[in-house]
């Protein structure tokens, strides 16, 4: 049975003494490696989450683009519905740029290490200058090259760089003779330079997708850095093992002659009493 150095046997727990300098060498090593792996696949994670927002409010501004969507019996609730709808997808998508990008220190429940995974990446800088510009391009009727602002259509926007509509807005900007809005949409729909823009920044092969390139080579990097000093360590533990092995043989053995010894010398001391 294996005890501390200077039990009865004189002998080492070996497992027990490997495993906690193993246990140094992990932290030291490899946690540090694990915490920038983790921190490369938050900030792909959350890129793959902007290009899915983005995608999102780009369909959102397509609509505008099809006359056929304001030539049924409702144009003007037809209207309304896709405002609503750019609404919440633009909201969300710069709720996240946000989040990922800055700290929110008002929030208590904050978590500080995800919120800012992409601080100061500069993908990230380029889609929040497009947000924060896209929408006061407004819309280009595309049969009589009228421009139209979103903010004649009911929005408007917050500090926080979010936006709200505002229904009877819209309603009182359609009941003005011109532009005719419903009209010109019906004719050939509106162009927005805001969905090029935002199909340049984060969509197909844009930055985002670059920085997204960019991240999963250093991920390969630090992954067959991590499986490299994973071989290095697991091969000193096997020679340490090894090594408090042969040494707890040899203490074995001086434990032996110890008691070999001990024995003789009381001999000795009984034979000359």
């Amino acid at each position: 049975m294996a005890t501390i150095v200077g039990g009865a046997t004189g002998s080492i727990d070996v497992q027990k003494t490997v495993s906690q300098l193993i246990e140094v060498e992990n932290t030291k090593r490899l946690d540090p490696l694990s915490a920038k792996i983790v921190r490369k696949q938050d900030a792909v994670a959350a890129i793959s989450d902007l290009k899915a927002l983005a995608a999102d409010l780009e369909v959102k501004l397509s609509v505008f683009e099809d006359p056929a969507q304001f030539n049924g019996a409702s144009p003007s609730a037809a209207l309304s519905g896709a405002i609503k709808d750019l609404v919440a997808s633009f909201n969300a998508l710069n709720t996240k740029v946000r989040l990922y990008g800055r700290v929110n220190l008002s929030d208590p429940t904050r978590d500080t290490a995800k919120e800012v995974v992409l601080f100061g990446d500069s993908a990230l800088q380029g889609l929040e200058r497009v947000i924060r510009e896209g929408l006061t391009g407004g819309l280009k009727l595309a049969s009589t090259g009228e421009a139209i602002n979103f903010s004649d259509l009911g929005v408007s926007r917050k500090l926080d760089g979010s936006v709200t509509f505002d229904p009877k807005a819209l309603t009182k900007a359609l009941s003005r003779p011109a532009p005719a809005i419903i009209a010109g949409l019906a004719a050939g729909g509106a162009t927005s330079s805001f969905r090029t823009s935002l199909t340049s920044a984060a969509l197909y092969n844009g930055p985002l997708q670059t920085r997204t390139d960019q991240l999963n080579g250093e991920l390969y990097t630090l992954s067959k850095r991590f499986s490299d000093e994973q071989s290095k360590i697991s091969g000193e533990q096997d020679r340490l093992l090894t090594k408090y092995a042969k040494l707890n043989a040899i203490l074995g053995s001086l434990g032996s002659t110890s008691s070999f010894l001990t024995a003789q010398i009381n001999s000795l001391s009984k034979s000359n009493n």
